[in-house]
């Protein structure tokens, strides 16, 4: 019958025990900074969509502002119902308002041709951006700790510097 010195089992079944033991230490720590790092990318982007509702909801006005008086002959052309798919897609100043034009024309029927709506849509379209932004950021870096590296860019996106885009 063999035996074994039970000391030297048990210090080697202690010293296993230890190493698991940080090990899991190690995982679970790891596992919460995971989860504030994500919890701080996420609260970068939520926090300045949210500066940005509270900017449009305190100097919003329904007034046409530069650019969107071009937006009276399609208007018109609605209302006299001569509006054609030309017209959706005619060039100024080089450039095709197809889509913004089909926007502003339906949520226009929807809202009476309020602008302040619109402004909230501008919101929402920088914050998805901001969002496909950050999945993208995070699946281009393996390591957790490269997301902090985001969290500037939604400040940029919604920065009130670009109070013509916003408002």
């Amino acid at each position: 019958m063999i035996t074994y010195p039970p000391v030297r089992v048990h210090a080697a079944w202690k010293r296993g025990a230890i190493a698991q033991a940080r090990t899991a230490k190690e995982l679970a720590s790891s596992a919460n900074i995971n989860k504030v790092i994500s919890v701080v990318c996420c609260l970068s982007i939520l926090v300045p969509f949210c500066i940005s509702i509270l900017y449009v909801y305190l100097f919003g006005v329904n007034v046409f502002f530069a650019d969107e008086w071009d937006f009276v002959v399609p208007l018109r052309r609605l209302y006299r119902d001569t509006l054609s798919i030309a017209d959706l897609f005619a060039h100024h100043n080089e450039h095709i308002y197809f889509l913004p034009y089909t926007v502003m024309l339906l949520s226009g029927t929807i809202t009476d041709y309020n602008t302040v709506p619109l402004m909230y849509l501008v919101q929402v379209c920088i914050f998805v951006t901001s969002v496909s932004l950050f999945l993208a950021f995070r699946k281009s870096f393996e390591d957790r700790h490269s997301l902090l590296l985001f969290i500037p860019i939604p400040f940029l996106l919604f920065s009130l510097r670009q109070h013509e885009n916003m408002l």
